[in-house]
């Protein structure tokens, strides 16, 4: 190499690196259970349960959130809504097993307008499994889902 002289270098190279749990990860996931209404049609209720079964084979520990929607997709705000149970954090291979309940209620005795359920399953990345590298075969899974009509239902049957 002579001094002085300009000279150019190239580099060719490739640097690839897993993505990784860290302190500012923040999961959050939505989905809309809607559409009901066309099945309610002409029925009137008080009251409804959503239950699931969660298998969750992601280092961290989840929670749920839950809101009733109307058939424009508007929050419906005179409803009590209420979460049972918990996603606890699991491994790949060996995934944490539950049960999600949310219940509806109308204090006034009708859920007017009735249409769907707002989900949203939050996590934070706990300091435990920080530098754990994040795979496509960590997966969170709702099955099993169903929902209930709890206290019977009033029909117009004109």
């Amino acid at each position: 190499i002579e001094l002085g002289k300009r000279h150019t270098v190239e580099a060719d190279y490739e640097f690839i690196t897993p993505l990784a749990f860290g302190e500012n990860l923040n999961f959050v996931y939505r989905e809309t259970f809607d559409g009901l209404s066309e099945d309610l049609e002409d029925i009137k209720i008080d009251s409804v349960e959503l239950e699931m079964t969660t298998i969750n084979e992601i280092p961290m520990e989840m929670s749920l959130s839950a809101e009733a929607v109307n058939t424009e997709g508007n929050l419906i705000n005179n409803v009590s809504v209420s979460v049972k149970g918990k996603i606890n954090a699991g491994k790949q291979g060996a995934p944490s097993n539950g049960i999600l309940t949310v219940g509806i209620k109308s204090p006034s005795g009708e859920i007017s307008n009735f249409d769907g359920i707002n989900l949203v399953i939050t996590g934070k990345c706990p300091q435990a499994v920080e530098g754990t590298p994040l795979n496509e075969r960590q997966t969170l899974k709702l099955s099993n889902i169903k929902l209930r009509i709890i206290n019977g239902v009033t029909m117009d049957l004109n």
